[in-house]
């Protein structure tokens, strides 16, 4: 079975303007292991449509089926939504099943823009992504996952609106640091640059008021006098953004489950939470808006349930909801009988796990949390009602039994507690392999990108897109490594 992560980006430079289209799959041997399918050139507008094609395509250089296709991980763009679910039409249609429509495609791949920060497109995606969702009564073929990054850019993003004067008279003192003449004294000084930030990006806004900051001292004996409360603002502003600043870094890890994403998501929030201030608390709001969206999902639900760490957490309709996905995905497993890959050449450890999540300078304590809030839930589990397949009941019944299992630390590496229950239970370990692989982020189609750079470049330009294909599999694979 697969689970894909795909994005779309644009390359540009003085020369040439370039659209790329990624897709990797993870594998869980114990860790994640990614593995780069194909990058291919798109030569058309971005539509829905296009992008579904291009997937297709991919898929049979390898000789994937669409049925076999269980998770796609995007960023939150209108045209990935639509892309996911026409894939979902395509293994409907395969399996003579009928499919609602839910909205007219042909009309929403009349834009050619897509602006994911316009609140008519957001508002029009969540319609969208309500058909990728479910019921226990019909769980979906193929599930869209919003990278969990790009909803954390989102929400920072919706927060720094209301702070926009004061970050533009910030930007007017970095631009005189940045002139010539200050920028020489600064050198001799043996001090850092100021940075200038990019709009579109929180991350880089809060670098430019860290570096800012930094240089106060310097700013206040060489510039023109500012306000002591300008250099209040800047520590109060990044004092709040620091929790969403350890948690964007978090999310970069290769190694990151759900379990591990909602630990470090819940803990941002928790710091949040106890900052008393207007700004953090506009913040705790668009953090807790995007939340919705993320938590929602019933793949989530699914991998958090199979998380001793955190399935406490989870009600009792969504217990319910988990379950559904769980036993589907079971039987679509058992359908297709996928044979288990060789685990040659992956190291033992693994970096970058949930083990990582509690020594990055963040002092709430999360076992504490949830046996303060949650702890509760799990023993008031309801049995609703079976079906009448044997198979179903009895993975219901194991599925039961698993969330009454004690509490984990939130330290534990939950990968390899599943590697450990591959042989005590067999049933829900090969489950575990393929929910836990599932990717929260599209962090690593970015890196992608970011080597695209080494091989496209402007002494390179003529290469085709053939052969740029080929190099980044080669590359990004390690096919040739000596392991």
């Amino acid at each position: 079975m697969a689970l894909i992560i795909a994005n779309r980006n644009i390359t540009t430079n003085s020369l040439f303007l370039l659209s790329f289209f990624p897709l990797l799959a993870p594998f869980n041997y114990g860790k994640i292991v990614l593995r780069n399918l194909s990058i291919v050139e798109l030569f058309d507008r971005s539509t829905g449509q296009y992008l579904k094609e291009n997937v297709v395509f991919i898929l049979s250089r390898y000789g994937i089926e669409l049925n076999q296709i269980h998770t796609i991980t995007t960023d939150n763009g209108a045209n990935m939504i639509i892309m996911t679910n026409q894939l979902n039409e395509a293994v409907r249609d395969s399996f003579n099943q009928s499919v609602s429509e839910t909205f007219d495609v042909f009309d929403i791949e009349t834009v050619i823009d897509y602006n994911e920060e316009d609140p008519s497109f957001i508002e029009h995606s969540l319609e969208l992504d309500t058909s990728t969702g479910s019921t226990p009564e019909a769980v979906c073929t193929v599930t869209s996952i919003r990278c969990a990054a790009h909803c954390l850019q989102l929400a920072v993003k919706d927060a720094c609106q209301e702070m926009e004067e004061f970050l533009g008279h910030c930007r007017k003192i970095v631009r005189n640091l940045r002139t010539p003449t200050v920028a020489m004294r600064l050198k001799q000084l043996k001090l850092q640059n100021a940075v200038i930030d990019t709009s579109i990006r929180w991350d880089s806004t809060a670098n430019m008021l860290e570096r800012l900051h930094k240089l106060k001292d310097f700013c206040t004996t060489n510039l023109v006098f500012e306000p002591e409360t300008i250099w209040d603002s800047i520590e109060k502003y990044l004092n709040i953004l620091e929790p969403c600043r350890i948690l964007s870094k978090m999310l970069q890890m290769e190694q990151l489950s759900f379990g591990d994403f909602y630990i470090a998501w819940m803990k941002c929030r928790l710091q949040v939470e106890q900052i008393d201030d207007n700004f953090a608390q506009r913040l705790l709001c668009c953090l807790r808006s995007r939340q919705e969206m993320l938590f929602t999902n019933e793949y989530f639900l699914a991998a958090t349930y199979l998380d001793p760490r955190v399935n406490a957490t989870l009600s009792n309709a969504q217990q319910i909801s988990a379950r559904a996905v769980l036993v589907e995905t079971y039987k679509r497993l058992t359908r297709l009988a996928t044979p288990e890959p060789s685990t040659s050449g992956v190291d033992d450890d693994a970096p970058g796990t949930s083990a990582e999540l509690d020594s990055c300078g963040q002092n709430i304590n999360f076992g504490n949390y949830l046996r303060e809030h949650f702890f509760s839930i799990r023993h008031t589990t309801t049995d609703e009602p079976h079906t009448s397949q044997s198979l179903e009941r009895e993975i219901n019944l194991k599925l039961i039994a698993f969330i009454q299992e004690p509490v984990l630390p939130s330290k534990t590496n939950v990968l390899e507690y599943w590697e450990r229950k591959q042989f005590t239970d067999p049933y829900f370990y090969k489950l575990a392999k393929v929910i836990l692989a599932t990717p929260p982020t599209s962090v690593s189609v970015e890196r992608l990108f970011s080597s695209l750079k080494f091989v496209l470049n402007n002494l390179r330009m003529s290469l085709s897109d053939s052969i740029i294909d080929d190099v980044l599999v080669v590359r990004n694979n390690h096919l040739f490594d000596e392991e």
